[in-house]
């Protein structure tokens, strides 16, 4: 597995080729995971972690590129890949998101390996939203190229499997494999405890869980706080993330004149998040235009929390049957649908009980390792003309 990112870390990727390793592991696959020097050490059930030697001017936690990530970092992880290759006899490279891609391409020159390119999103629709620009043209080349250059592709929702296939990846060497949920890290905690720590107390609790970089629309739902704050004033909004930069998220809420009805935790690590989200009277995704499936929305869903979330990004949710849905960027729907939720709590509770029966049926980890177990064996014997 190759891990362009810091590893652990509280957003999509890092999750989903940890939690995928180790179910991919209990199945008896030997898998190693090479990956950034950062990220505190864990033990992660039977997956040996290989890191880059320390760079210490290379800090960064947050997602997307930089000069240094691209010139410096990932060279670096590209040669410890061929070194555990090598070492370990690796049959197949299984390579997340672009980075790690391009870094496996240069893996596969120098050790001949087959590369299985995980596509988490598309670059044309997110690239955009870093502050290290990439042209849009860069952007368009790459979301083109990594595909057909890969083995295989493992797509996390229909759209980015539809999006590949329209850049020239035929269909069978195209695998839809959603983001799992290990169900056990949401059983239910004591949150009136968790409430009374974080001093939301009774109040009703919006919570929103993962990264903050822009493209994940806090923006949207700090503009729609203003709306439910003006109908319930008692209503308290958590936001909790890895992510520590929150200034500019504090200076739009104090713009707002919301400042004072939002919690903010940051530099949680996941192992606290269940017990936070087991606090939520609604749980929200503010995200548009998202090709594939955010984890936070599975995390939700485990938890048996009742859902908002824009169109783009709900893909697993079944508009009033396992949470609510809005058109992306209706501000005003949004807030409207939080406060339909926050006000009508056998609702709430039909949603989330919902959410978790459709999570655990279609999206828990052992079937879906099953899916990737069925992947390897196909490219690994050559055969890679059935679906």
């Amino acid at each position: 597995m190759v891990a362009a990112c810091p590893l652990p870390a509280e957003r999509g990727t890092p999750s989903r080729i940890l939690r995928m390793s180790e179910a991919l592991s209990d199945m008896g696959h030997q898998v190693h995971i090479v990956t950034y020097h950062l990220g505190t050490p864990i033990g992660s059930n039977g997956v040996a972690i290989h890191r880059i030697p320390n760079i210490p001017t290379y800090t960064r936690f947050s997602p997307g590129p930089t000069y240094q990530k691209v010139l410096v970092v990932d060279p670096i992880l590209c040669a410890n890949l061929v070194r555990i290759v090598h070492r370990h006899q690796i049959d197949l490279i299984h390579a997340h998101h672009f980075e790690g891609a391009l870094v496996a391409f240069g893996a596969r020159l120098a050790t001949g390996r087959k590369v299985i390119y995980d596509a988490h999103t598309t670059l044309e629709g997110e690239l955009h939203h870093y502050p290290t620009r990439v042209p849009g043209a860069a952007a368009r080349l790459l979301d083109r190229v990594v595909p057909r250059w890969s083995d295989h592709v493992i797509a996390v929702s229909d759209d980015i499997g539809k999006f590949v296939q329209e850049r020239g990846v035929r269909p069978q060497d195209i695998t839809v494999i959603p983001t799992g949920v290990n169900m056990e890290d949401f059983d239910q905690s004591d949150s009136a405890e968790v409430r009374g720590r974080i001093g939301a107390g009774d109040a009703p609790l919006i919570v929103y869980t993962g990264g903050l970089a822009a493209f994940q629309g806090v923006s949207y739902l700090l503009a729609a706080m203003k709306h439910i704050a003006a109908a319930e004033p008692r209503a308290r909004l958590l936001i909790v993330s890895a992510d520590t930069d929150i200034a500019h998220l504090r200076q739009e809420a104090e713009a707002l004149g919301i400042l004072d009805r939002i919690i903010f935790m940051t530099d949680v690590p996941f192992a606290k998040v269940p017990p936070l989200l087991a606090c939520a009277d609604v749980a929200v995704i503010p995200r548009v235009g998202c090709p594939g499936t955010p984890q936070k929305l599975g995390n939700y869903m485990a938890a048996a929390r009742a859902i908002v979330s824009f169109e783009g990004a709900a893909k697993l949710i079944k508009d009033r049957t396992t949470g609510l849905t809005v058109p992306d960027g209706d501000i005003a729907a949004f807030a409207a649908a939080t406060l339909k939720v926050l006000g009508d709590r056998p609702l709430a509770e039909r949603l989330g009980a919902a959410a978790r029966e459709e999570i655990a049926r279609e999206y828990s980890w052992p079937p879906l390792a099953r899916q990737v177990d069925a992947v390897y064996r196909r490219i690994a014997s050559g055969d890679g003309s059935e679906t």
